[in-house]
């Protein structure tokens, strides 16, 4: 998923947060179910994704590419870098083959 974090609610007692992502790309979804248009007017998908509180993440507006599973019928982050960091780090790669 290529999107933006725009809510964070955190639950204290599960040491988790979930956060709500307005998604300008989905890669890859197995479940059709966890990012769907608000409005027919939307440009972007909105989905509610669960997160360690211990990752650190702070709502924002820069575009982050987001992985994640589905663990028990809730969708978990995995992995979440910002997407201009992913790009620089890809063109390295790249660039170094």
């Amino acid at each position: 998923v290529v999107g933006q974090m725009t809510d964070m609610k955190p639950n204290v007692a599960r040491e988790r947060s979930e956060i709500t992502i307005s998604a300008k790309q989905v890669i890859h979804q197995r479940e059709p179910h966890f990012f769907q248009r608000v409005k027919r007017s939307d440009s972007y998908l909105t989905g509610t994704v669960t997160v360690s509180s211990q990752c650190g993440l702070r709502p924002g507006t820069a575009d982050m590419l987001m992985t994640g599973r589905l663990r028990l019928t809730s969708l978990t982050l995995t992995c979440v870098t910002y997407l201009h960091e992913w790009r620089r780090i890809q063109h390295q790669v790249e660039c170094d083959r």
